[in-house]
């Protein structure tokens, strides 16, 4: 088990979401706050080759949010090319709750399905046109938790933790621009509808990555009750919710066991071919004549003396 054992959260009371290195599978991992993203408050934890740091979103137990502006971030040049080079390279966010890494939730044919491996992305891109390739972030997240209440009746204990991300170009009621230097956001955005969770089946212009555009980074967060036992809560991480058969894990053991047999087979091969060969070698030696023995040590000296 990767915890040793739980820890009960009361109402209300404020749980730390935490944030992992970007990965990708193209590149390697970069820290979370390098391109133009709303900064950590305080420092973090440097495991291994990790670096787990703060985030600035607040959570708090059963308390959901709506739409809660983070940060505004303005986009100069380099920060644009920064930014689209993240999301061209499929660079994924990497959030821990409670030690649950994030699962990402997305639709697919008109069904939700969760992955529970690899974070969720920094952004997507399309083509508009034979030259033109234009690139999106997302700048909203829908943070959803599960959460279990033990039969001691003591606190509530987080056993899901999932995310779902969109991209939307926020905008404040009556044409409002906010200074990035004010501490004042408590302007109402038009792009969202109060008490009501962001989903798909709204209708909204996603946020273009380009130089001069201000993004607004924004979240949710979302309590449901589960019936997971905290004990048993990472393992739809082990078998991706019954979405990876169970026989392929015997598959990938047998590959496994079938490429070591063969390097196996391969090294003992070439170190009998060499020792036969040096078998020879002695057995040919000793059936030379002593003159001829000594011709063939004059002749290894001859080989070596400019060596020695």
């Amino acid at each position: 088990m990767p915890e040793v054992r739980p820890y009960d959260f009361s109402y209300g009371e404020e749980i730390p979401l935490k944030i992992n290195s970007m990965t990708s599978i193209r590149k390697i991992p970069k820290d979370s706050y390098l391109p133009p993203f709303c900064g950590p408050e305080g420092g973090g934890e440097f495991p291994t080759d990790n670096k787990i740091q703060n985030s600035p979103y607040t959570i708090h137990m059963l308390q959901d949010v709506f739409c809660a502006v983070v940060c505004q971030i303005g986009l100069r040049r380099v920060d644009s090319k920064l930014l689209k080079m993240h999301i061209k390279y499929a660079y994924h966010h990497n959030w821990i709750i409670d030690n649950l890494p994030s699962a990402k939730l997305y639709s697919e044919k008109g069904f939700t399905k969760k992955f529970y491996n690899g974070g969720f992305p920094v952004g997507f891109y399309r083509g508009v046109s034979p030259d033109t390739v234009n690139f999106y972030v997302y700048n909203h997240v829908n943070i959803v938790l599960d959460y279990h209440k033990p039969d001691s009746g003591k606190g509530y204990r987080v056993v899901g933790f999932s995310v779902w991300a969109f991209s939307i170009k926020h905008k404040f009621h009556s044409g409002y621009e906010w200074d990035e230097a004010s501490t004042d956001i408590t302007k109402q955005l038009s792009t969202c509808t109060p008490s009501v969770h962001i989903s798909r089946n709204i209708t909204i212009e996603t946020q273009i990555v380009q130089e001069g555009e201000n993004i607004l980074y924004t979240y949710d967060v979302i309590w449901k009750t589960s019936e997971i036992a905290w004990s048993s809560r990472w393992d739809v991480y082990l078998t991706e919710d019954h979405q990876v058969p169970a026989q392929v894990h015997w598959h990938s053991i047998t590959n496994s066991i079938l490429v070591v047999a063969f390097l196996s087979l391969l090294v003992i091969t070439i170190l009998i071919r060499n020792l036969r060969r040096d078998i020879a070698g002695y057995s040919a030696m000793e059936a030379l004549s002593e003159e001829e023995k000594a011709e063939e040590i004059e002749d290894l000296c001859k080989l070596i003396h400019a060596d020695v």
